[in-house]
């Protein structure tokens, strides 16, 4: 009889562990007594009450972050200086996308304005590394996948070239810039 009572006690316990590790707590947070008999709904952190408030900060300090690197390009910036920058934008935005959905339409326009940050980065590099740029000149139809990829993303970065869309990488980096520019600008109206 006792072997049944521990057997039926243990498949409850396990059944009451099951349910509190799929609403994402860990054993030692399940509580105990009466009251935890009492199952709730998972909380949904996008839609708690206190969301709003704490949208509005990540947003801001995802625009400033944005925002800082964006000065940074506009006053002069050494390219080491650029990527550290950049990372340090990456921070604020993955943060928010993360929290409050990649597919939101502030996360996709935080994203549109790291994405043209990061092509710009890329190319930069490529110039550095002489790689797709040859004294300073990008060219759509390049062997660098990296830089071919960024063109097809960039339609109007080929359109900025001579007849032949040959680009040069001030011109890119100034060109994909303000595209992240224009992006930021459209977050800062959301604040």
């Amino acid at each position: 009889m006792n072997r049944i009572v521990l057997l039926a006690m243990g498949f409850a316990l396990g059944l009451l562990t099951g349910l509190f590790l799929a609403r994402g707590m860990l054993p030692h947070e399940m509580p105990s007594g009466p009251a935890s008999l009492i199952v709730s709904p998972p909380i949904n952190p996008r839609t708690t009450i206190g969301s709003s408030a704490q949208r509005q900060q990540q947003l801001r300090s995802a625009v400033a972050a944005l925002e800082a690197l964006e000065s940074a390009t506009r006053a002069g910036v050494t390219y080491q200086n650029y990527i550290e920058r950049k990372i340090d934008a990456h921070v604020p935005v993955d943060r928010y996308t993360r929290e409050f959905g990649d597919d939101a339409p502030l996360a996709l326009t935080l994203r549109e304005a790291l994405a043209a940050f990061d092509a710009a980065g890329q190319i930069w590099s490529a110039c550095i590394r002489s790689e797709g740029c040859q004294h300073d000149i990008l060219h759509p139809d390049t062997s660098d996948p990296v830089i071919a990829e960024i063109f097809r993303q960039y339609p109007g970065l080929a359109a900025m070239g001579d007849p032949y869309n040959a680009v040069l990488q001030e011109t890119a980096l100034t060109y994909l810039w303000q595209q992240a520019a224009e992006a930021i600008a459209g977050a800062r109206r959301a604040l």
